[in-house]
């Protein structure tokens, strides 16, 4: 019997399809690898390109929870709010020439959209995408909001002037929150209207929740996706942490779109900084 194993183990056709197989798991396993990631090449030196994907979790408020480093490769482990990890390695590959892989959420699966982001974000504070005018640099996360300022942008003149929602919206509707200008923390505010939505969810429990965040006008749109979504995290987290069922609850970061009300005004930006949440009794597909 034993050699009989033996000459079927030798056998050509067998060793083919052991190798067969084994290629097959290689192939998925490398494609279950490139989930949830982005990968690209810059030709920029290989500290500067660290601090620049340092910079830009710092500026995403991702913080970094572990960093390994060996002088020809970075490893900077962060976490979002949500628990959701973060993984960004800067590899040198010669003088003038990184590359930078971003990893967002768990393996097998992952949030591609979020890695392509961050890797967005990294080129741009590089200084590598191209130079926009005075008016395109002024952005609806970094505008003032001490100062009631009069800007114009193209974009604005796409804005939805719906004046039940704009009603609603002053009337304090605790299903719309907002945010400051460059900030995805929620106010104490915020958090008063969110209970009111957890109690109205254990009462009338909702088959699927929907959180749809955007921002103002202003603004790259790599960084108003970003932060639109992280907003939107946040306050799942939040109901999460209240007993929410996290299976029921879906985010959307649509960044700058779905105006309320005009971006010119500072009322305006603060009004379309915010987070939509909308109930379902009906399942998604």
């Amino acid at each position: 019997m034993k050699r009989q194993f033996e000459r079927f183990a030798d056998s050509p056709e067998i060793k083919s399809v052991f190798l067969t197989i084994f290629l097959c798991l290689f192939v998925l396993t490398g494609c279950a690898g490139l989930q949830g990631g982005s990968i690209k090449t810059y030709p920029t030196e290989y500290h500067t390109t660290v601090q620049a994907s340092s910079d830009t979790l710092e500026e995403l408020k991702i913080p970094v929870t572990e960093t390994i480093e060996d002088g020809l490769k970075t490893t900077l482990n962060a976490q979002r709010p949500d628990g959701t990890p973060v993984v960004v390695e800067v590899v040198r590959i010669s003088q003038n020439s990184t590359e930078v892989s971003v990893r967002a959420g768990s393996m097998p699966f992952g949030d591609k959209r979020a890695a392509n982001q961050i890797n967005d974000i990294i080129y741009e504070r590089l200084g590598l995408s191209e130079k926009s005018d005075s008016k395109q640099a002024i952005t609806e996360e970094n505008l003032n909001d001490s100062t009631d300022q009069q800007v114009a942008v193209a974009t604005d003149e796409a804005w939805n002037l719906n004046q039940e929602k704009v009603a609603a919206i002053r009337n304090n509707s605790a299903f719309i929150i907002f945010f400051s200008h460059n900030s995805k923390e929620l106010s104490d505010k915020a958090k008063e209207k969110l209970d009111r939505v957890v109690e109205i969810i254990h009462n009338n429990p909702p088959a699927n929740i929907s959180l749809n965040g955007y921002t103002d006008s202003y603004g790259k749109r790599s960084y108003n996706e970003m932060i639109s979504m992280e907003r939107a995290n946040m306050v799942k987290a939040y109901l999460v942490g209240k007993g929410v069922k996290s299976s029921n609850i879906q985010t959307f970061g649509h960044g700058a779109q779905k105006f309320i009300v005009s971006n010119k005004t500072l009322e305006g930006r603060q009004l379309n900084r915010r987070v939509e949440i909308e109930l379902s009794n009906s399942k998604t597909q």
